[in-house]
């Protein structure tokens, strides 16, 4: 059985090595720096507070780029309303170790920035769902978005 000519492996050796490294590469910067849901304390995440009552509804890793965050949602207890839920956010002793950037009143967004590590941002809105869209029982959501990134990438 004969080998196949060496100008045949040399082109395909080297498209596998250029996968290989680039894989690695993006592996590696994020590793280097941080931008991963590690650094963020996880999904859903541990490192930005989450109103006492909440109840975790639904959780995912959002990727950008090579930015990794995550994005929670919490039902609010029946009692609580939009209001209730955001005064909470907006009172800086229960958001220790974060800076509030800029808050919404009328429509109950916030976006804070991590106080040791200003390239993480955490947002936070609140708002009411109705169970048959204009009537039926009310639930009020929270909605956390956190990342370590570009605090551009988290405009909304």
């Amino acid at each position: 059985m004969r080998s196949p000519p060496r100008r045949v492996w040399l082109p395909a050796t080297i498209a596998v090595l250029l996968c290989a490294a680039e894989v690695l590469g993006v592996t590696a910067l994020n590793m280097a720096t941080g931008r991963s849901v590690a650094a963020v304390g996880g999904c859903p995440t541990t490192a930005f507070p989450v109103r006492p009552g909440s109840q975790l509804n639904q959780y995912s890793e959002i990727t950008v780029g090579t930015t990794t965050g995550c994005w929670a949602t919490y039902e609010q207890p029946s009692s609580v309303s939009e209001d209730e839920a955001f005064a909470y956010y907006m009172d800086a002793s229960n958001t220790p170790g974060w800076t509030r950037r800029e808050a919404y009143g009328d429509t109950h967004f916030a976006a804070f920035t991590n106080s040791r590590d200003s390239q993480i941002q955490a947002n936070v809105a609140i708002s009411t769902l109705r169970t048959f869209l204009v009537a039926g029982p009310v639930t009020v959501r929270l909605a956390i978005s956190i990342c370590r990134c570009d605090p551009q990438s988290m405009a909304q």
